[in-house]
Order: structure tokens, then C-alpha cells, then sequence
């Protein structure tokens, strides 16, 4: 479905899939779902930001993960907002991208990257010394 609002400025495009999830309690399986799900947000977010950094693309952003949707169902979205005039461009990289990381994953670096940013998240999650007194 395609929807035009006069009031946007700049165009954005996003594909949804949505899948359906158990509706389980929360449990050891489903907390390390979440987790690498996380992970992979982090690192899919990390790879576009430094190809961003690094190159001339044809969007001006884009996010590629997973998230929930409502009771029973998740997404896995591509979101992108492309340079005007490079709709098609900016959509066929996005998807580039996306393809990409589906064959071939992660490399090392990439995989230490999210690891240290995930730990030091968690890390901030617990509370200090002091905060436990109170």
C-alpha cells in the first residue's frame, strides 16, 4: 500500500514483514531471542552507519531489524528515506544491504563491536554499589 502525504517533505519508504510469535511467558529461550535480536539491530544499525560514513549512498537513511508489533506477531522491517530523485537506487541498496547480511552475516569485527556495546549496556542496567544501599 502506498500512501502520499502533502505535508512530508521528504519521501520514505518501508517494507514490513510481519511474522507471527509465540505468545509464550517469558523464559531463559525467549530472553536470549531478545538479546540476539538486539544484537542484530545493533549491528545491522552499526554496518549502515559506517557505510554512511565511508562512501556516497543514494539514501539519507535506513534501518534494517526486528521489532514487536503487537500481541503475537513481530516485525522484521527495511525503513528508508532516499535522497530525492534516488527512490529506486536508494531502495535496490537498502535491499543490497540486506541481502547481504542474509548470506553472509556478520564479520569478527562487526560481531566484537556489538558484543562490547551490548555488554556495556547491560553493564549500565545494573545498579551501582551505591544505588543497591539506597
Amino acid at each position: 500500500m502506498a500512501v502520499a502525504d502533502k505535508e512530508l517533505t521528504q519521501p520514505s519508504i518501508a517494507v514490513y514483514y510481519r511474522r507471527k510469535t509465540p505468545m509464550v511467558p517469558p523464559t531463559g529461550k525467549e530472553l536470549k531471542k531478545g538479546i540476539l535480536e538486539s544484537l542484530f539491530n545493533s549491528m545491522v544499525a552499526q554496518r549502515i552507519s559506517d557505510l554512511m560514513q565511508t562512501s556516497v549512498t543514494p539514501f539519507l537513511n535506513v534501518g534494517i531489524g526486528n521489532a514487536p508489533l503487537v500481541n503475537g506477531y513481530s516485525t522484521y522491517s527495511i525503513s528508508i528515506v532516499p535522497k530525492n530523485g534516488q527512490e529506486l537506487e536508494a531502495v535496490t541498496k537498502a535491499y543490497e544491504i540486506n541481502e547481504n547480511i542474509r548470506r553472509n552475516g556478520f564479520n569478527q569485527d562487526e560481531l566484537d563491536r556489538g558484543s562490547k556495546q551490548s555488554n556495556r549496556w547491560f553493564s549500565n542496567q545494573l545498579p551501582t554499589k551505591r544505588q543497591a544501599r539506597q
